[in-house]
């Protein structure tokens, strides 16, 4: 028996990230969503995900600074992150994200498949 694939979302816009919610959850996953870097970073103390979706414009600490902490830290940094946002990436303060989407092309069937092709409880 698979383990149900757990994500983190990271997103301050409370459409997209209740649309990205009710997407992975349709396809089995276990969500928690947070509308700042801040409670991400609390939550992470607590519950391990599998993957996160992270914004990189959040109010207070911005996405890249979550990226970097996660990254530098020994229980999570194994963790993929997919970075999604209208942002112009920026790839060397993306370094540790496994994939960048343009959040005004975002698919989110395409963001759920990414997201199960990286963890390590593939389900379809």
């Amino acid at each position: 028996m698979s383990k149900t694939p757990k994500v983190l979302i990271v997103e301050d816009d409370k459409f997209i990230s209740k649309a990205m919610s009710m997407q992975f959850k349709a396809k089995k996953f276990m969500v928690k969503a947070v509308l700042n870097a801040e409670d991400g970073l609390e939550l992470l103390k607590i519950w391990i995900p599998d993957a996160i979706i992270l914004d990189i414009l959040l109010p207070g600490i911005d996405g890249y600074e979550f990226l970097k902490r996660v990254k530098s830290n020994k229980k999570l940094k194994n963790i993929p992150v997919i970075v999604a946002s209208n942002l112009a990436q920026d790839e060397e303060k993306s370094k540790g994200a496994i994939e960048y989407i343009v959040k005004s092309d975002l698919d989110l069937d395409g963001l759920v498949k990414k997201a199960l092709r990286n963890v390590k409880y593939g389900i379809s």
